[in-house]
């Protein structure tokens, strides 16, 4: 279900190539499954095509309507007698279907990098998420920090289960686990710390866990991502004053040395772990992210104390989120 939504541009386009109709127009069940048979027999190739047909015209005659189990056996009879390839042209339309994205998000990327990198960036978006954890041991920080684990390598399921409910370890990937090991490893020990976006925690949890003197306060926007935090700081035993609101109307009558400013953004970095969020990438959603995101980085100046630092983060790797929003 995950790489067929992944994929959702390239399979449709194939769809279309094998019908005689200038436009499909399927209902929500028949979407998808037409999208995973065709995902499973471009993409898992180690599944024999007579399984994926039969299979899934299975739950054609369950879930649908007999006429559309009927046209779904012709069309994936047609895929597999004839395979219709993806465009291979290197324009931002033909990249869009081929590694299924929207050709906004294909476009910035070319304004912001060459086609080389923006082709490794989009095939690196599309390959299955790794499930990391970071180990929570109480090292100095001029040794080896708090590095990830990859959970992926424990075959386990014990073993997995007790690490997931442990206290030395917390589900991070290594990007904010190292980021957050670079940027404290020069950072004198603050006294009061904020997390303005802090759902579920993990940012918050590492900075306590190189500076566990400090003083610790959560904020993000709903009840519900509030939850999270709190069962996490529960989990692990971490005094922490919370609070529910938008970021950029966060009040304190004390400032703070230390800001983790994990900002709303486009996702655009982690769209292989979020195969939905690149369906929101327009040009109008992601401008309001970055008003949103210019707010909070003004706010977050305003209550920063002197000499203080702000670590400004994002899941973005499109410039206007990040270097251009700085400036």
């Amino acid at each position: 279900a995950s790489g067929a939504a992944r994929m959702a541009l390239a399979l449709d386009y194939i769809a279309q190539q094998l019908s005689t109709a200038k436009k499909l127009s399927l209902k929500v069940k028949e979407k998808a499954l037409l999208r995973t048979a065709i995902y499973q027999y471009y993409y898992m190739t180690r599944l024999p095509s007579y399984a994926i047909v039969d299979e899934t015209i299975k739950l054609a005659k369950k879930h649908c309507h007999s006429y559309f189990a009927n046209f779904l056996n012709a069309l994936l009879r047609k895929l597999v007698e004839n395979k219709p390839s993806l465009p291979s042209g290197k324009k931002a339309s033909d990249l869009s279907i081929a590694y299924s994205y929207p050709t906004y998000f294909i476009n910035e990327l070319l304004k912001n990098y060459n086609l080389e990198k923006t082709e490794s960036i989009l095939k690196a978006g599309n390959l299955p998420p790794l499930t990391m954890a970071r180990i929570r041991q109480d090292l100095p920080l001029e040794r080896m920090p708090n590095l990830p684990i990859d959970m992926g390598l424990i075959k386990d399921s014990s073993m997995l289960l007790e690490l997931a409910n442990t206290e030395k370890v917390y589900i991070q990937n290594v990007t904010p686990a190292l980021l957050i090991y670079h940027l404290a490893a020069d950072f004198p020990p603050p006294k009061r710390i904020l997390d303005l976006c802090a759902s579920p925690g993990g940012k918050l949890i590492a900075a306590h866990d190189y500076f566990p003197k400090a003083l610790l306060y959560g904020n993000d926007l709903t009840e519900e991502k509030m939850k999270r935090v709190k069962q996490n700081f529960t989990k692990y035993k971490i005094p922490v004053t919370l609070s529910c609101g938008p970021g950029e109307k966060f009040s304190s009558s004390e400032k703070f040395d230390l800001i983790i400013l994990d900002v709303p953004c486009s996702n655009s970095g982690v769209l292989n772990k979020r195969p939905e969020a690149r369906w929101r990438l327009t040009s109008e959603n992601v401008q309001n992210l970055e008003n949103t995101q210019l707010k909070l980085l003004e706010h977050a100046c305003e209550l920063l104390a002197p000499g203080g630092a702000i670590w400004y983060l994002t899941c973005s790797i499109l410039q206007d989120e990040n270097e251009q929003l700085i400036k």
